[in-house]
């Protein structure tokens, strides 16, 4: 069974490029630009990851991140930032499955959503 993604940035070039890897990958690949569009889908769609850019232009990221959690929580949830002052070991806990510092490369995207979800199904039902 192929896995959905949702990919969250309000870079166009970032979401485009992300969705090109992940569906050459194999993966169903779904967008957002802004964080409202993304809890719009979750709300309307099982998601089993998700990659997200922590500074979107209507919310700031752990509050999305809460919401994500709330709605859906047991999707992978993996957050991407351009910033590298972002505290990434206080993100983590319930809510933070993995953090990727910008510039991503292809490879390691593909390997860290490949990495989780595989985790994620050898993991214990909650």
């Amino acid at each position: 069974m192929k896995k959905n993604i949702l990919v969250v940035d309000d870079e166009p070039e970032i979401l485009n490029l992300f969705h090109i890897f992940l569906e050459t990958a194999g993966y169903l690949v779904d967008t957002s630009p802004t964080a409202g569009d993304a809890v719009d889908k979750i709300r309307q769609k099982k998601f089993h990851l998700v990659l997200l850019d922590i500074n979107l232009p209507d919310a700031r990221g752990m509050d999305l991140l809460e919401k994500i959690n709330h709605i859906q929580p047991d999707m992978i949830k993996i957050v991407i930032s351009g910033e590298s002052s972002y505290d990434a070991e206080g993100a983590r806990g319930d809510f933070v499955d993995a953090f990727l510092q910008k510039p991503v490369s292809k490879e390691n995207l593909l390997n860290i959503v490949a990495r989780k979800l595989r985790e994620h199904e050898g993991a214990p039902a909650k």
